[in-house]
């Protein structure tokens, strides 16, 4: 486990990878941890159709429920871009709550600004991937 604590509002890019899985395995995971001011969270939350400019967003479906939605286009030096989504990344969950459960997931991106950390499921090339984000406090990447 690693522990780092931050200190001043400087923002710092930190990757943790998790324990990986054999080679052999056919699915991956891993996290990566990003610092993420309060500053820059709430500039996004106070301009939301601003910030909505910045991201084109595809929603999927399996038969009628949302699974995802998947990321058509990302501003260079967006705050989508600078915190690691990408072209072609489909997001999956927001602090493991799935998109299909809409009353939660809705409730869960109202909290926000309150939270210290929180965490977005995504897939990338066929790899499961939970980009972590720290407000405030200790890191620790599991």
């Amino acid at each position: 486990m690693n522990k780092l604590r931050f200190h001043g509002s400087l923002t710092i890019l930190l990757l943790c990878l998790s324990p990986l899985l054999p080679a052999s395995a056919t699915a991956v995971s891993l996290t990566e941890c990003r610092y993420l001011s309060k500053f820059e969270l709430n500039s996004v939350a106070d301009n939301v159709g601003k910030s909505l400019r910045q991201i084109l967003l595809s929603a999927q479906y399996t038969g009628n429920e949302l699974t995802g939605y998947w990321i058509k286009h990302v501003s260079a030096n967006s705050i989508f871009s600078i915190y690691g989504l990408k072209r072609g990344d489909l997001i999956l969950g927001l602090n493991n709550i799935k998109l299909s459960d809409q009353n939660r997931w809705a409730q869960e991106i109202t909290n926000l600004k309150q939270m210290t950390d929180f965490s977005l499921q995504i897939e990338r090339q066929r790899q499961q991937i939970t980009l972590k984000f720290i407000l405030s406090g200790e890191l620790q990447c599991d």
